[in-house]
């Protein structure tokens, strides 16, 4: 019986397992061929980049019910007032106003009067002379006075080619330094863009920073609290107190950096220092500058820079004036003619009127009385300085500078197509740093608040708070500086196509191909 009994319980477990085994079997197969219910990702933000081309600003503003450090300002600066101002203000203030621009067009002007100057030498000559003589003749001393007036046109037919080439010399770097002028105006309304670009970013880290200074004020609340209800330690105070200071230290020379840059967008503006400039815009975004960038390749963007940057058209109108000037040189080479006529009135008297007198005076070739002389002339010289050394010398230094001249020409030309496609490779670049940086903020400030929940709950610590906190800020000034660098990019290719304009900087290029109209007068350009 007891074997029986022991038999019975050693095949108990045994049963036991082959039951659950069965049993089990249909449950197992029921789940593996159930499908999980999967979570859904967080969204994903950088792909969406027209999301990610803007920063809005209002949140950063520190609101009044947030605790701060003192009233206003963390320093004082020297500025008089604020002003706000619009990016197409600064650029139509740059163009009435801007010293560059206005430097080179009086350069403009003093070539364009030289034109006149060397065009005038077609003209003829005109002279008027009045001369009185006094003379004591012969042996008697008779007195006699002479008084002359005389008047002479001269009207010159050749002159080596001088007068003809230095004009056309003048005309070449009118032209030229019409064009420099253009330059200039692009250069300056490029250096206004990227000065207000500027001014733009470091309002906007200000902003952050201002926002970081009350967050660190809030963080430091929160851990005094809690030390007096007994959850925190004095070294999570010591270290919010350390975050606050630093946050303060940056704030003032975040301060001082947007001052900086609002004292050179006003140098570029030519406007008083004591203003001081502040971006009306309240969100930072990438402009787009080229709205039909999908349609445009490489070779168009180096077509358009042939056709309209002017400073090819200087250095070319240069390298002509260059070679006229070896026409000019060689001008000494060749005869002058010239025809003239002339008038002249005679008068002579004498202290005595004898007979005696009278031929003492004839003798010595001078006659009293009035006589009145009309001359009609033909001028042929040939003058060879130096044998003519001086001149050959002349025209070979101005070859050696016609050659230079055409070396620049050529060098401009290539440095311009390195510009163009160096600034169509920075803003596929820049687009690119959007939405890299957007990745980053989004994932900072979910870590931010984790941190803070986390701390708040006592699963967190302070200095994890805190590397939160740098860590998003950081982020979030990383996608401003990344949408500026792209609006710079953008100008900065605008610039190098030759399209830059104020209206092209402010509502983007949206024109056809074709180049501006070429005009061919002789003064106006």
């Amino acid at each position: 019986m007891r074997n029986r009994s022991r038999s019975k319980s050693s095949l108990l477990p045994i049963a036991m397992a082959v039951f659950l085994c069965l049993a089990g079997a249909p449950i197992a197969e029921a789940s593996s061929t159930a499908q999980p219910e999967r979570r859904p990702l967080p969204a994903e933000t950088g792909t969406d980049h027209a999301a990610n081309a803007s920063l809005d600003l209002g949140p950063f503003r520190m609101h009044r019910s947030l605790p701060r450090p003192g009233q206003g300002r963390l320093i004082k600066l020297e500025a008089s007032y604020d002003e706000s101002i619009a990016l197409k203000d600064v650029l139509i203030e740059t163009m009435r106003h801007n010293l560059p621009i206005r430097i080179s067009k009086e350069s403009w002007n003093y070539q364009k009067y030289q034109l006149f100057a060397d065009l005038s030498q077609f003209l003829p000559s005109f002279n008027i002379g009045y001369n009185i003589t006094g003379s004591l003749i012969g042996p008697g001393h008779i007195g006699a006075n002479a008084k002359v007036f005389s008047t002479q046109i001269t009207y010159p037919v050749f002159q080596g080619g001088s007068v003809l080439y230095n004009s056309l010399a003048q005309y070449y770097r009118n032209v030229g330094w019409h064009h420099a002028y253009q330059s200039t105006i692009n250069d300056a309304l490029l250096d206004a863009y990227n000065k207000f670009s500027d001014l733009a970013l470091q309002d906007a880290i200000l902003r952050i920073r201002e926002h970081a200074l009350a967050l660190s004020s809030m963080r430091l609340d929160l851990n005094t609290a809690m030390y007096e209800a007994g959850t925190a330690t004095q070294f999570a105070i010591m270290q919010s107190r350390t975050q606050l200071a630093l946050d303060r230290e940056a704030y003032c020379q975040q301060q001082m950096a947007t001052r900086q840059a609002a004292l050179e967008l006003a140098y570029v503006m030519n406007m008083p220092m004591a203003i001081n400039l502040i971006p009306r815009e309240p969100v930072l975004k990438e402009s787009d500058l080229f709205p039909d960038r999908e349609k445009l390749s490489i070779n168009d963007y180096v077509s358009m820079a042939v056709d309209r940057r002017p400073e090819l058209r200087q250095y070319e109108m240069y390298r002509l004036a260059a070679a006229r000037t070896v026409q000019t040189a060689a001008a000494g080479l060749y005869p002058a003619v010239s025809f003239y006529h002339s008038y002249a009135d005679t008068s002579v008297t004498a202290s005595d009127s004898s007979d005696s007198a009278s031929t003492t005076l004839e003798n010595a070739g001078v006659f009293t009385g009035d006589t009145r002389n009309f001359q009609l002339g033909f001028n042929l010289t040939w003058s060879l300085s130096n044998m003519g050394l001086l001149n050959t010398a002349n025209v070979v230094s101005a070859r050696a500078l016609s050659r230079q001249a055409m070396v620049q020409a050529n060098q401009e030309l290539v440095q311009i197509m390195q510009q163009v496609r160096t600034g169509y490779d920075a803003t596929q670049i820049a687009r690119e740093r959007i939405d890299s940086a957007a990745y980053a903020a989004d994932s900072g400030r979910e870590a931010l608040r984790l941190a803070h929940l986390r701390l708040k709950t006592g699963l967190g610590t302070n200095l994890e708070l805190i590397q939160a906190q740098r860590s998003y800020i950081d982020a979030v000034i990383s996608k401003a500086q990344a949408i500026t660098a792209s609006n710079k990019a953008q100008a900065a290719l605008l610039h190098s196509t030759g399209l830059i304009s104020v209206d092209t900087l402010v509502d983007g290029y949206t024109g056809d191909k074709e180049p501006p109209a070429k005009k061919h007068s002789l003064f106006k350009f």
